[in-house]
C-alpha cells in the first residue's frame, strides 16, 4: 500500500479499542491481575497483624492495670488496714459505734500455764510423799492448763486509741477449781502405785487409794489444800506481771502495732496480722479471736 493511500485518521493498532481498553488479554494483562491480587492478599495479612497487635496490647494493658489497682488496694488494707475488727475505720482502729456502748471491742486469748502449775503440783506432792516427784511426772497426767487473756480497744483517735490487756478472773476461778479437781485424782494414782509397788496389794482402785488419803490427811487432797490456804495456781498479780499484761495507748502504722505502757511508759512494736475475726502478733506469736465474732 502505497503511503498516500494510508488511512492514517480510521487506524486501530491490532488488540486496542481506544480509551486505553486492552481487547486482547494475553500474558500481559493476566500478569497484571496475579499482581493485584498477591498485593490485595499482602494487604489484608498486614492489616490482620496489625489488629491482633492491637488486641494483645489491649489485653496487656488491661492486666497491667488491673494487677496495679489489686496491688494498690493490698497495699492500703495491709500497711493502713490491718486494724482491728470488722468495725474498723480506714486508719485500722476501732470505730465509734463499736464502742459505742461504753466498752471497746475485745479481743482474747487462752494462755497456757501447765508449766507453772505442774510443778507447783510436784512440789506439793514430793512433801506430802516424802521423794521427789517429776514435773514431767504430773503434766503427763494432768493435761493442759490455761487461762483466758482480754485485749480491749478503744479508739481515741486517727490510728490510735488506748487499751487494756488482762486476765479473766472469772477464767482464772475455773482453773483454780480444776486444779482441785487434778490434784485429787494424781494423788490417788500416786498412792495406788505406791501400794502395789511395796507389795501390799496387786492391784488398788482409784477409790481405795482415796479413802487411804482421806485417813492420813484427814480429807481428800483437795479439801486439804484449801484449808491450809496451799495455792497450785500461782497468783493472779504474779501471773499478769510475767506474762505482760497492761494497759496504756496503741498506734497502728505500716502494719506495725505499738503498744505504751501507762505504768513504766515502756513500748512493744509487733507486726499485726489481721485476720478474719482475729489478730495476730507475730513478733510473740499471739493469736487473738474476737470474743462476739459468730
Amino acid at each position: 500500500m502505497a503511503r498516500d493511500d494510508f488511512d492514517f485518521d480510521n487506524y486501530t493498532p491490532e488488540g486496542y479499542s481506544g480509551r486505553g481498553r486492552n481487547t486482547n488479554p494475553g500474558r500481559y494483562s493476566r500478569d497484571y491481575s496475579d499482581a493485584y491480587e498477591q498485593v490485595r492478599a499482602q494487604k489484608k495479612k498486614k492489616r490482620r497483624r496489625a489488629r491482633r497487635r492491637r488486641a494483645v496490647l489491649t489485653i496487656l494493658l488491661v492486666i497491667l492495670i488491673l494487677a496495679a489497682v489489686c496491688g494498690i488496694v493490698f497495699g492500703i488494707r495491709y500497711f493502713i488496714g490491718n486494724g482491728l475488727s470488722d468495725d474498723t475505720d480506714a486508719d485500722g482502729t476501732v470505730s465509734k459505734s463499736a464502742v459505742s456502748s461504753g466498752g471497746g471491742v475485745v479481743y482474747s486469748r487462752e494462755v497456757d500455764i501447765t508449766r507453772e502449775i505442774a510443778a507447783n503440783i510436784a512440789l506439793w506432792l514430793s512433801d506430802i510423799e516424802g521423794t521427789d516427784i517429776d514435773t514431767d511426772y504430773v503434766k503427763d497426767r494432768c493435761g493442759e492448763f490455761k487461762v483466758r487473756s482480754s485485749l480491749t480497744l478503744y479508739k481515741d483517735g486517727f490510728n490510735k486509741g488506748t487499751y487494756e490487756e488482762a486476765f479473766d478472773e472469772a477464767s482464772y476461778n475455773e482453773l483454780q477449781k480444776l486444779t482441785d479437781s487434778v490434784i485429787d485424782s494424781i494423788l490417788n494414782e500416786i498412792i495406788a502405785e505406791r501400794l502395789v509397788e511395796a507389795g501390799y496389794a496387786e492391784t488398788v482402785t482409784p477409790e481405795e487409794a482415796a479413802v487411804i488419803v482421806s485417813s492420813v490427811l484427814g480429807s481428800d487432797a483437795s479439801s486439804y489444800i484449801k484449808d491450809n490456804n496451799v495455792s497450785l495456781v500461782p497468783n493472779l498479780e504474779k501471773l499478769s506481771e510475767e506474762y505482760g499484761m497492761s494497759s496504756g495507748e496503741y498506734s497502728i502504722s505500716k502494719g506495725m502495732i505499738t503498744f505504751t505502757d501507762s505504768v513504766n511508759g515502756s513500748k512493744i512494736s509487733e507486726n499485726l496480722i489481721r485476720k478474719k475475726n482475729s489478730l495476730v502478733l507475730v513478733d510473740s506469736n499471739r493469736v487473738y479471736v474476737r470474743e462476739d465474732a459468730e
